[in-house]
């Protein structure tokens, strides 16, 4: 058998509307495979590479000058990729930012996440509930005015979207002294913001930018000076960046497979063009849904996310019905999350118009028939 090349395959895809691992862009996938045995024509692969190769070195160097510039982050933002997605920073933030007993922090509760980040911090330090919508099952953002903030607070935390019940924050509060950190795993790139009214965001890799495993990092050097100077090393972000993110092995392949996506955005125009697309997508959705007699949308329509919607059917048994019928189209990775019920479709980056266009022909059918 040859195995200097890979051979194109016809694939039939399905419409994948996982909420992550998600679906990737296909350009780059096909990339990734083209070049997965001999990377540049070097023969051996990236995931072969030593991580203080120059090969390597180059694209750790690559990706987060494309991450910065997609981001439009001022020069006084650090780039770095750490193990182990979102879940880990839940316990990494307060490792490195509450660590005297006077130390307090502030969280807005908008949805599993938020509320499992704000339980992970507990574990290492009070901190302190500023919002929740919690009491109308997370089906809207808190309004900037009745956050309670501590003004001596060390940050800040907001997850700026709610996969489970598909609400996304339009705005973001206006904290003057505290520092604002964004967990973006479920929307980074998704539209033109100001990131750099935060002084900390981060990312898994896996809804929008790669495979999962790995957390893409920037954290504003101001920020990044009230870290615990005895902090363990292996959870320390300002080791991490006086490291250059080589403190051990970083996740290689995800910041190879980052960057690839990167340049997919480039490619495609840039963040403008990727919002007016989900946009479009999210549209989509909700007119379908805002005009039907048979689903019931979850979210808020102040509040809606333009990256996960969901809804509800009358009974379990028409959902589960749904869902077998949307498989035998091909259709799937719709079923809402164990916690909550329902539908919920993921409308990531990577998804296409017309796999939406799919899905809400289906469901005006189903409808039809129900």
């Amino acid at each position: 058998m040859k195995t200097d090349s890979l051979s194109r395959v016809s694939v039939k895809r399905a419409y994948n509307f996982s909420a992550g691992p998600a679906m990737l862009p296909e350009p780059v996938m096909q990339k990734v495979a083209d070049e997965f045995l001999s990377y540049n024509h070097l023969g051996y692969s990236i995931a072969e590479t030593s991580h203080r190769s120059e090969v390597f070195l180059e694209v750790l160097a690559d990706t987060k000058r494309r991450l910065k510039a997609l981001l439009n982050l001022d020069n006084s933002y650090h780039i770095i990729f750490l193990h182990g997605g979102a879940t880990s920073d839940f316990y990494r933030i307060p490792l490195n930012f509450l660590y005297k007993k006077d130390h307090c922090a502030d969280y807005i509760l908008t949805g599993h996440w938020s509320t499992k980040a704000y339980n992970a911090a507990r574990t290492i330090h009070p901190v302190h509930i500023a919002a929740s919508s919690e009491h109308n099952q997370f089906s809207s953002i808190p309004e900037p005015a009745t956050l309670n903030l501590n003004p001596n607070s060390r940050y800040l935390y907001l997850c700026s979207n709610n996969t489970l019940f598909g609400t996304q924050f339009q705005t973001y509060p206006k904290t003057e002294n505290i520092p604002l950190i964004g967990d973006f795993t479920s929307d980074i790139f998704s539209r033109d913001i100001d990131y750099n009214q935060f002084s900390m965001i981060f990312a898994a890799t896996q809804k929008n930018l790669a495979p999962p495993g790995c957390s893409v990092i920037a954290i504003k050097d101001d920020f990044l000076a009230k870290c615990n100077p005895q902090a363990i090393a292996l959870y320390s972000y300002k080791e991490a960046v006086a490291k250059d993110s080589l403190f051990n092995t970083p996740p290689t392949f995800n910041i190879y497979f980052v960057n690839e996506v990167l340049k997919w955005i480039e490619a495609e125009g840039g963040v403008t063009v990727i919002e007016k697309r989900n946009r479009t997508k999210a549209q989509l959705l909700y007119t379908c849904l805002d005009n039907s007699d048979l689903y019931k949308p979850v979210a808020h329509k102040a509040y809606r996310s333009i990256m996960n919607v969901t809804w509800k059917l009358p009974t379990a048994e028409l959902t589960q019905k749904f869902i077998e019928s949307a498989a035998n189209n091909n259709i799937v990775a719709i079923k809402g999350h164990r916690s909550t019920g329902g539908i919920r479709v993921s409308i990531y980056n990577a998804m296409k118009i017309e796999y939406v266009s799919k899905l809400v022909e289906f469901m005006v059918d189903f409808e039809k028939k129900h």
